[in-house]
């Protein structure tokens, strides 16, 4: 996920699970699987991220897990942050006696183009055998650089549906700013190098052309009116019901004169601002599976769930989690 913006420049690292005591011997050690998972844009703390571990901790034989913390990511820029990533996650290795292990990335959001550029970068020196990417911008993202008009425009849509809603809907929606959401929150060096065009998404998708190892990139799509619900609940701290708005809408709005009009309105000019009507409600599906990258089938593969938010921990979503273990599986698998 791409995550809210909060200038903070230090980055730790966090182990998790009953694997991954200090006290490992080192004979243990170096037979274990490493499998390391990065946050989205400034998610420090993310508690999918925590989730995921702990469900991986247990349901991976032999892992050790590490949660990178980076409380740097929405300022500094990815090629800083891959240089620091490294230093701590060698630094772990080392005290762990994992230095030759065999190493699965997991990236969420911006995570997963981090993981892609770690990887790349730093190949001859860790033994990584596998990477996951959950709603990666592979091929950037269109939030980045969203004229104010547009979001103005958005802003004054979601407006005109307030007359239809029930009183307690009302209240909620009527305090909602996607104004406030895109530019308060996206922004930021971390974030900027993320747009559709920058030199930094251009190399990620040079190093998916060419890359040597098994990727699985995961995406998913979600209709729009639950997607900008959990979008406002997740930036707004609100705890809306996607499902009791929609079915209000449903029952009410959409049998009053001109509430289609709207609502397909809204939609249009929603998919203008994350970049295609099949989106997750931050990011186009596209791009989150490298459909316009040149890839190699034999290396790269992608899993779409219908449904599965942007905002959605993929623990939550049974297929897409055990998608994951397979593929890890898999991975080290094929390195015995």
């Amino acid at each position: 996920m791409l995550g809210s913006c909060k200038p903070t420049n230090v980055a730790r690292f966090q182990e998790i699970g009953k694997n991954n005591s200090a006290n490992n011997s080192i004979g243990s050690s170096r037979s274990k699987k490493v499998i390391v998972l990065f946050h989205g844009l400034n998610r420090t703390g993310a508690s999918e991220i925590a989730i995921i571990g702990q469900y991986l901790s247990q349901d991976i034989k032999d892992s050790e897990i590490i949660i990178l913390t980076r409380k740097n990511s929405c300022t500094v820029r990815m090629e800083d942050q891959v240089t620091d990533t490294y230093e701590q996650l060698e630094k772990v290795l080392a005290e762990k006696a994992l230095l030759n292990s065999p190493i699965v990335l997991i990236g969420d959001s911006q995570g997963g183009v981090l993981a892609i550029k770690l990887y790349d970068t730093y190949k001859q020196s860790l033994n990584i055998v596998g990477i996951i990417t959950n709603h990666a911008p592979l091929e950037g993202t269109s939030a980045v650089n969203i004229p104010e008009q547009a979001i103005d425009k958005l802003d004054n849509i979601l407006q005109t549906l307030l007359p239809w809603l029930s009183e307690s809907l009302k209240l909620n929606i009527s305090n909602i700013s996607f104004k406030k959401i895109f530019f308060k929150y996206f922004c930021g060096q971390g974030l900027i190098e993320l747009s559709l065009d920058s030199s930094f998404i251009t190399n990620i998708k040079e190093i998916l052309t060419n890359i040597q190892i098994p990727v699985l990139a995961l995406g998913g799509t979600i209709e729009p009116l639950p997607g900008l619900i959990k979008l406002i609940n997740f930036f707004s701290g609100l705890t809306i019901s996607s499902e009791s708005v929609e079915t209000f809408i449903q029952l009410h709005v959409h049998n009053l004169p001109m509430s289609a009009i709207i609502i397909t309105e809204f939609n249009e000019e929603y998919a203008k601002i994350v970049g295609d009507k099949e989106n997750d409600s931050l990011l186009p599906l596209y791009s989150q599976i490298g459909k316009n990258i040149r890839t190699n089938p034999t290396f790269f593969e992608t899993f779409v769930v219908p449904g599965y938010h942007h905002f959605h921990g993929a623990r939550e979503q049974p297929e897409v989690y055990n998608k994951i273990t397979a593929f890890i599986n898999k991975c080290f698998s094929a390195k015995k």
